[in-house]
């Protein structure tokens, strides 16, 4: 009765339409569709956070996109999830929400390449920050080199002394 009347459409999605039947082939239309680019998923999930106010940062949104390849339903359900939990998108509540395992494991630290003072540019000779590296950049090692500190427990032991 509904096929019958006016008005009524239905939407089915398929891989490979040459499997479907004539009859259903007969009586439809074929909308071809691609995945979109990643540029236009990065604009669209930038502007939702921006229309949504959810604050994010560059490594949270590289590792949402490592994680949710080229799936925009994955990359809104990833979204509001981290939301929901941590209402905002950095790297550390991506691994949380994603890779949970791995994200309260101990990590390992190499001690040179932690305190290790900042080297010359190597195109310049400068220290940076310079014309090729800049204070965004210095921020980011910066917080890459504090993630692979050990994070302190509810049960570390904290020094009155300390300062």
């Amino acid at each position: 009765e509904a096929m019958d009347s006016e008005g009524v459409r239905f939407v089915f999605t398929c891989d490979s339409p040459k499997k479907l039947i004539k009859e259903i082939c007969a009586h439809s239309y074929l909308l071809p569709m691609k995945r979109l680019p990643q540029a236009d998923m990065l604009k669209i999930a930038l502007g939702l956070c921006l229309k949504e106010e959810i604050g994010y940062e560059k490594d949270g949104i590289e590792a949402m996109f490592k994680y949710t390849g080229e799936d925009l339903g994955k990359i809104y359900r990833t979204l509001q999830e981290i939301f929901t939990k941590y209402a905002y998108l950095s790297y550390d509540n991506v691994i949380k929400v994603t890779n949970p395992e791995d994200a309260f494991k101990p990590k390992e630290i190499d001690a040179v390449a932690a305190i290790q003072p900042l080297q010359r540019c190597e195109k310049c000779t400068l220290i940076p920050p310079c014309k090729h590296i800049t204070a965004f950049d210095l921020a980011q090692l910066g917080k890459e080199r504090r993630r692979a500190l050990p994070k302190r427990g509810p049960e570390s032991i904290t020094c009155a002394r300390f300062a």
